[in-house]
């Protein structure tokens, strides 16, 4: 079996589309898009960062968005829509490198400007990528619950060799390998979901304008993207 992005059930106007697929088109239309390289120099001008670590950030919450998706119990049975999936995602980047719930929360002040960046401009973007479609009352039903996180073989071997070459800096390299390890070493994950996962304050930081930024050009991408490869029918 094949790792998937997507499976569409009964719905004969869409196709499967493949992980691997669906991350790569993502990032790429990411790239691509009039927006991203002048959010990279505002970014990276404001907030003194090096560009190309701007640039990899960005770029790596399109490439990882979907990472909970390679759960077994979604590959061994896939369905349209997989709940939960962007919280692992998030969770397994946050255990990878190791970055504190501080840096999640753009409105504290932490030791290291560069975790609150991959907080914000990676790990918060992640988490956040189905906003629109989530009720957040019902995930705060859910806190504390425990979802129990299994790779799938066989998405372990499309992960780690995935082309990685858009990287540009070493952070983001580093960030990827951070991650193939822990998904190689552990093979059950627990995920714990947790109150400050959640968006509660949204006052304006220029912080919140980072993440919303990034957020936005993912949202764009995730959903372009998945349009064009799972609908079955050919364009006129």
């Amino acid at each position: 079996m094949a790792c998937l992005a997507y499976y569409p059930n009964d719905n004969k106007n869409e196709k499967e589309e493949l992980y691997e697929v669906h991350a790569t088109d993502v990032v790429n239309y990411m790239r691509d898009n009039w927006f991203f390289e002048k959010l990279v120099n505002v970014i990276s001008r404001r907030a003194n960062l090096d560009k190309d670590e701007v640039h990899d950030l960005i770029l790596l919450s399109g490439f990882l968005h979907d990472l909970g998706k390679i759960d077994t119990r979604y590959q061994e049975k896939p369905t349209g829509h997989y709940t939960d999936h962007e919280l692992i995602s998030a969770r397994i980047i946050l255990l990878a490198t190791r970055i504190s719930w501080d840096d999640m929360e753009p409105t504290n002040i932490t030791k290291s400007e560069k975790n609150k960046m991959i907080g914000v401009m990676l790990i918060r973007p992640v988490l956040l990528h189905h906003y629109a479609k989530r009720d957040y009352s019902e995930v705060f039903r859910n806190i504390n619950k425990n979802i129990k996180f299994q790779p799938y073989e066989e998405c372990l071997d499309v992960i780690t060799r995935m082309d990685v070459s858009f990287l540009r800096s070493e952070l983001g390299r580093e960030i990827v390998d951070k991650i193939n390890n822990l998904l190689i070493k552990k093979k059950e994950i627990i995920v714990t979901v947790d109150k400050r996962m959640l968006p509660i304050d949204m006052k304006y930081s220029f912080y919140r304008f980072i993440s919303a930024s990034v957020l936005s050009l993912l949202n764009e991408a995730d959903g372009r993207v998945a349009i064009k490869n799972r609908n079955s029918k050919p364009r006129r």
